[in-house]
């Protein structure tokens, strides 16, 4: 990348929202080998998302189990993140047993040049042995959340529009 090139993808907008991310979905959903030019842009977009939450709310999925958890214990470096999730609602219940007696905590982090924006505007990492992703928007959060407790089958067209 040529020299001032995180000025050039934009260093100076500061996202609030994944549709704010819209104009630089190419830059952030490229999955290869990140330099440290491309962490630190995504640090700078992709980690303001996370001081706009809905109610510290977060959609996650995980091997086909999808939920809403409350985010505690964030932290943010300019090298990534690490929060822990606490269990909220059951959106779609997979392999990962959620509620009840199940798993009510978990802890989940990444690191910027390891995460890409999908198709879907979930944040996801880019390693193979991880098949977690999140959605942080506070639109879609609140409107799925709404959906989950009155229209199941009109959250998940919100969560994947493409299929």
């Amino acid at each position: 990348m040529p020299k001032n090139s995180i000025e050039k993808m934009g260093k100076f907008d500061t996202p609030t929202t994944v549709s704010d991310l819209k104009k630089y979905a190419g830059q952030l959903r490229r999955i290869e080998e990140p330099t440290d030019e491309q962490t630190a842009f995504r640090y700078q977009k992709f980690s303001p998302l996370f001081s706009n939450l809905y109610e510290n709310k977060i959609i996650y999925s995980e091997r086909q189990t999808y939920c809403i958890a409350k985010v505690k214990n964030l932290s943010i470096t300019p090298k990534g993140f690490e929060a822990t999730a606490n269990f909220y609602l059951t959106l779609r219940d997979g392999y990962i047993l959620l509620g009840n007696k199940r798993i009510k905590r978990w802890i989940f982090s990444g690191f910027w040049g390891q995460m890409y924006l999908t198709e879907n505007n979930s944040l996801k990492p880019i390693s193979y042995g991880s098949c977690w992703e999140i959605w942080l928007d506070p639109e879609l959060v609140k409107q799925v959340e709404h959906l989950t407790l009155n229209k199941i089958d009109e959250m998940m067209t919100l969560l994947y529009p493409t299929r």
